[in-house]
């Protein structure tokens, strides 16, 4: 997954990045991390979720390193941390949309 990344984010500045395998994010979750000065995490109840916000040349390697000291930004978002990993949870995360 990390040399995915590299490879996607390879000359990108700004980009929203998340595993193809969480729930979408609402429109208002886009639109915080958008609104943030750079590189951004999405939080809900205090647990790190998804997309992230990468800002400025990404210095390639794993994206959880580059993310480290980056600002956690609180969402009211519940959905930012749905895995959704098996059918059993994607269909848990369709019936309580």
């Amino acid at each position: 997954m990390a040399v995915s990344v590299e490879l996607a984010l390879d000359g990108v500045t700004d980009a929203l990045v998340t595993p193809v395998d969480t729930a979408p994010p609402s429109p208002a979750t886009l639109r915080t991390l958008l609104a943030a000065p750079g590189a951004c995490v999405p939080t809900f109840d205090g647990r790190d979720g998804h997309p992230v916000r990468t800002r400025g040349p990404y210095p390639g390697g794993r994206l959880d390193r580059y993310l480290r000291g980056a600002p956690r930004v609180p969402v009211s978002d519940p959905y930012c941390l749905v895995n959704l990993n098996d059918p059993e949870a994607l269909r848990a995360w369709i019936g309580h949309r």
